[in-house]
């Protein structure tokens, strides 16, 4: 006896929606640069649009395609290649799909060059429409520290520093994390390190101590550095986790486009 598919039933209510499909789906994957490919855990939502008249979607066709790319590379390619056959198979006008997962990159320390490992909580979103055009998003979330300005001219020894996060999203055509990252850590009073000696230390603190920063700043730098590397960004926004307060501070710029 042939079973009857309740998900291709009719729906009578007459309502579209705009997204469904499946979230917080986790697998390793490799983020895949120009110069390097990044091993990660990426956790994944994926979806497509519902046509008023249809009931429900074949959810397993998700994990059918993804999970085809696990320990795979991921870059714009395999990208498209994953939203084309969603769209495909789901029968849909438009697919979506974003993955977050860490981004781990060497960094040296800026006087005795010993390598250590900062990691940054990243996500990139993509979108294939219904005129098969694709628009990838990727958004960097970077700690940086800053010194506030005020508390360096009123104080007659020190000034109250905090850690920072520049979060900024940005429209690419490629995947390169650790350029885009590299640049947005110069908006803050000075970068942040895993592993310094005494030597770096001392020359860290200085720095930082001799580029005071608002929070308004690192935001505005953060929007001058996007502009001069030829970013077109949806949004640059700065937390401080205050040091002398008991409430953080932030500064938010929107760009003119978006997802």
């Amino acid at each position: 006896m042939k079973q009857t598919d309740i998900q291709k039933q009719p729906d009578s209510r007459g309502i579209r929606i705009d997204r469904v499909g499946v979230s917080g789906f986790k697998m390793s994957i490799v983020v895949a640069e120009k110069t390097k490919n990044v091993p990660t855990v990426g956790e994944f939502e994926i979806a497509v649009e519902l046509a008023a008249n249809i009931k429900g979607i074949h959810m397993s066709r998700f994990f059918e395609v993804i999970t085809k790319y696990e320990r795979k590379k991921i870059d714009r390619k395999s990208i498209e290649e994953i939203l084309r056959e969603i769209k495909m198979r789901m029968g849909s006008q438009e697919a979506k799909l974003a993955i977050e997962f860490v981004y781990f990159m060497t960094k040296k320390a800026p006087m005795s060059a010993i390598s250590s490992i900062m990691s940054y909580k990243c996500k990139i979103s993509s979108k294939l429409n219904s005129k098969n055009d694709i628009s990838i998003f990727v958004e960097v979330n970077i700690p940086v520290s800053s010194v506030c300005p005020c508390s360096k001219h009123i104080s007659k020894e020190g000034a109250h520093n905090q850690r920072g996060l520049v979060t900024a999203k940005v429209k690419v055509e490629e995947i390169n994390l650790g350029r885009l990252i590299k640049e947005v850590e110069k908006a803050g009073s000075q970068e942040l390190y895993t592993l310094l000696k005494r030597k770096d230390e001392k020359y860290v603190t200085e720095a930082m101590f001799d580029n005071p920063k608002f929070v308004e700043d690192i935001a505005r730098d953060a929007k001058i550095i996007l502009q001069k590397n030829k970013y077109h960004f949806e949004v640059i926004k700065c937390i401080n986790n205050e040091s002398i307060h008991d409430h953080n501070v932030y500064a938010e710029i929107r760009g003119e486009i978006g997802e």
